[in-house]
Parts: C-alpha cells; sequence; structure tokens
C-alpha cells in the first residue's frame, strides 16, 4: 500500500482523537473483557499494546497486573492515553516499526488496529518479533461484514442515492483479519501458531439518528469521506437516509446498533 494511505489516516486520527474518546470509545471498549480473558493472569507480565487508542485497554491490562507499554502512532491519542492511563510507558509508536527490542513481551494486544495499517503483515511480524516465543498475540478487528449494522445502513443510504464506486486512498481488504480464511494464513505466515478467531458483538444504543452522524463525522475516519465524495447532490439525501433507516429500528424511544468483531488469539511460535 501506498504512504498515501497512511499518511490519510495519521491526519484524520489526529483531527478526531478527542472525539473518538467521548463518542466511539465505549464501543470498542467492549472488547476489554474478553482480550482480558484470552490473556489469561497477566501478573507479572511484561504487555505491549499496539494502536492503543486512548488507552483503555492500557489501563485494564495494567489493573490486571501487568507491565504496560503502550503505542499509537497518532500523537494526540498517545497523549489522552497517557493522561488516562498514567502507570503505562505510553509513547508514539509506529506498528510496522516497533521501537522495541525482541522477545521483550509475553503479550502483545492490537484492539481494531488492523485495520488501519498500511503494511498489516508487516505489524505482525513485528508483533512476532517483540513477542517471546510462546507469548501471546491478541487483536479485535471489525466485521464480518454481515450483521455490521452501521455499514449495513450506510452502505444502503449510499446505493440508494449516490454511488459506491467513490475513489478513495488504497488501502488492505477491510474484513481480512475477521474471516478465518484469511486471517488464520497471515497469522502463520507472521509466525505464529495455534491461531484461532472467535466472534463477539459491540453495541450502542441511539435515541436520534442524528446521533450516528455524529459518530459517523466526528469519531470515525473513511466513512465521511464515502459520503462527502458523492456529487454535491445527493450528500444531504443519504444523510437523511442514514438517520431514516437508524430511527426505523426505534423500539420505545431507541434503538440498538451492532458492531460485530473477532477476537484472534496466535502463538509465537
Amino acid at each position: 500500500m501506498s504512504t498515501s494511505f497512511k499518511s490519510f489516516e495519521r491526519t484524520a486520527w489526529t483531527e478526531k482523537a478527542a472525539n473518538y474518546d467521548s463518542l466511539f470509545a465505549d464501543i470498542t471498549a467492549q472488547a476489554v473483557p474478553p482480550i482480558l480473558s484470552a490473556a489469561g493472569d497477566l501478573a507479572g507480565k511484561d504487555v505491549l499494546d499496539v494502536c492503543c487508542g486512548t488507552g483503555d485497554l492500557a489501563i485494564a491490562l495494567g489493573e490486571g497486573g501487568a507491565t504496560v507499554s503502550a503505542v499509537d502512532f497518532v500523537l494526540p491519542m498517545a497523549a489522552i492515553a497517557r493522561d488516562k492511563a498514567s502507570d503505562a510507558a505510553v509513547s508514539v509508536g509506529d506498528a510496522e516499526s516497533l521501537a522495541f527490542a525482541d522477545a521483550s513481551f509475553d503479550v502483545v494486544t492490537c484492539a481494531f488496529g488492523l485495520w488501519h495499517m498500511t503494511d498489516p503483515a508487516k505489524a505482525l511480524a513485528e508483533a512476532r518479533r517483540v513477542l517471546k516465543p510462546g507469548g501471546l498475540y491478541i487483536y479485535t478487528a471489525w466485521g464480518p461484514a454481515e450483521g455490521f449494522d452501521v455499514m449495513n445502513i450506510v452502505n444502503a443510504a449510499i446505493k440508494s442515492h449516490g454511488t459506491m464506486d467513490i475513489e478513495l486512498p488504497p488501502s488492505p481488504p477491510p474484513f481480512q483479519f475477521s474471516e478465518e480464511a484469511s486471517a488464520l494464513p497471515l497469522l502463520t505466515e507472521a509466525g505464529f501458531r495455534n491461531g484461532a478467531l472467535t466472534h463477539h458483538i459491540a453495541a450502542k444504543t441511539h435515541r436520534s439518528g442524528q446521533e450516528v452522524i455524529d459518530i459517523l463525522y466526528r469519531a470515525i475516519v473513511r466513512t465521511p469521506m464515502l459520503i462527502d465524495r458523492q456529487a454535491a447532490s445527493v450528500r444531504k439525501l443519504v444523510l437523511e437516509s442514514i438517520a431514516q433507516r437508524a430511527e426505523a429500528r426505534r423500539v420505545n424511544g431507541v434503538f440498538r446498533l451492532e458492531w460485530p468483531f473477532a477476537l484472534g488469539v496466535a502463538t509465537a511460535a
């Protein structure tokens, strides 16, 4: 993938870091319990949290007894994480070129980060490099597409009023790490064994379609670009359709949207 994808991601997340913590972190934080369950007893272990975002997982890992290092390639994200996860060693770092010695960690985690990497295979290889033999790699990734309420609502709205044929910065396949057929071979090629995926659901309850649009525009990177690059005459129609389709799910004044994700676990060979 071209470096323009990485630059795009860094710039966009730099602009949205503060909103991410207030609008979206309550969704991603729902992956913390299954990650901790997969990690097992963390007492006395050295753990690296890659793509730490605003620090919720780093906090939980430390509370579990681990000595935590955490990196994110976006300075404002790392700054928020440093303030929140005060016991963790938080730094700005690139998952594809980690600034740690070989075999430094017992566990490496990566919550929802692989989606945003220019070269995910290189990031896997780096995780394997810094893991001790027998160490655990644990990641989460959005998907699969089936049952992904927000994505399906957005796609349906665009297809009804605009087009999906929009030029976006090139990126890796979005669901390759949430599907066994693609994820497990990639883990094996990176030097892991005993790879396995389990599937989970995060969810958020809303009162209005505008709340969904606020998340899309203020706390997510790629979806707004897909909407904004539509013809000017249809953008308003797409946004109205997103709100209407979300609100059509309302029961007793609220509606619940699901965000499916996969939990991947593998052992450093």
